[in-house]
């Protein structure tokens, strides 16, 4: 079954702060700041709902089936480039391909030629996983990664 992606709903804000106290560190990996409250969170999510109302960013849900798996967002976007995102929640890492592609097909579609994403560079299954899907890597100290779309 493949991952499709679909908008953020208000409903969806139980599962935001389910994941920031059982996966802080993900969310922060995913977000690039530290989330040590719920209002740090509401102001990450915020930075990326104020760029999608000026259509230079997007987030969406993560789904398998009906299931919500995780997230992907798409920020910074610069005419064809942009950056991107995944979280997906640890019980559904397994998942993790599928929304990759899935959200590279939704860049690709919105017209971007390259996608860049920033990553810890510990972060050796994000890696692997950025590596398969055909990211190159740019600077190792950093692990900024690309592909053209």
């Amino acid at each position: 079954m493949e991952a499709t992606l679909r908008p953020t709903e208000t409903d969806d804000w139980p599962r935001f702060l389910g994941w920031l106290y059982e996966d802080r560190e993900g969310l922060e990996s995913f977000f690039g700041v530290d989330l040590d409250s719920e209002q740090a969170l509401i102001d990450a999510l915020g930075r990326i709902v104020h760029q999608q109302a000026n259509h230079t960013g997007l987030i969406h849900m993560a789904m398998v089936g009906d299931r919500v798996v995780g997230m992907a967002a798409i920020t910074d976007v610069a005419y064809t480039a942009c950056l991107g995102h995944i979280y997906i929640e640890p019980t559904s890492r397994r998942y993790s391909l599928r929304v990759g592609k899935a959200g590279l097909a939704l860049a690709k579609t919105l017209g971007f030629q390259v996608m860049y994403i920033r990553q810890h560079k510990d972060n050796k299954a994000a890696t692997a996983l950025n590596r398969f899907l055909g990211f190159q890597i740019h600077n190792p100290d950093t692990i900024t990664m690309s592909k053209e779309l």
